[in-house]
């Protein structure tokens, strides 16, 4: 992983980075109060309308039940214009529990998407967990194909394509790794198991 702030790489977990010495401690007095959240979709600022919502609640509820162990969060944010968004997400991911309470370091199959329209900007997250497998290019990847979406102002879309692309990697990742166990959805592959 990288520090949220420097981007210097980090082998596992640090109390702060060495290089210019970010913490979550220092992240907590930074942004204070933890939004509230909600399972699979937290939409601060009404972004999606019903339908989405429920759309792509669906979606990743599907895409969970493919794979055992996955968490998928989407939140939207209208953030203070200085807050630099991969350090919040960062935080946010370390101090909400969006996954399952156990679900630690290595078994931390987590993902969370935050769109903050104050910047327009789209960032993604995950767990440990997955730190082997989705590297930041195929996280950048996974979002620059819905930027087609995105700039016409299609965000629910432009969502959908996101956990579109995110189950197809995750396929990808199961099928290049055949001695796995994760290689079906029928019954649900256990994405704990790579």
């Amino acid at each position: 992983m990288r520090c949220p702030s420097c981007l210097t790489p980090v082998t596992g977990p640090v109390a702060e980075c060495p290089a210019c010495g970010m913490s979550l401690a220092k992240l907590d007095a930074k942004f204070k109060t933890v939004p509230r959240h909600l399972r699979f979709i937290t939409d601060h600022v009404s972004l999606f309308t019903a339908e989405d919502h429920e759309a792509l609640a669906s979606q990743i509820e599907a895409l969970e039940k493919q794979y055992a162990g996955l968490h998928v969060s989407l939140m939207t944010l209208e953030l203070p214009a200085n807050i630099n968004l991969r350090e919040y997400v960062f935080w946010l991911f370390n101090r909400c529990r969006f996954g399952p309470a156990d679900a630690k370091l290595g078994r931390n199959y987590s993902v969370v998407i935050v769109i903050d329209v104050t910047s327009g900007s789209v960032f993604m997250s995950t767990g440990f967990g997955f730190e082997q497998w989705l590297q930041d290019e195929d996280l950048q990847a996974i979002l620059d194909a819905a930027i087609p979406q995105f700039s016409k102002n299609r965000l629910a879309d432009g969502c959908k394509i996101i956990l579109s692309s995110l189950a197809a990697k995750i396929r990808t990742i199961c099928a290049e790794n055949p001695g796995k166990k994760v290689r079906t959805p029928s019954p649900p592959a256990r994405i704990e198991d790579l």
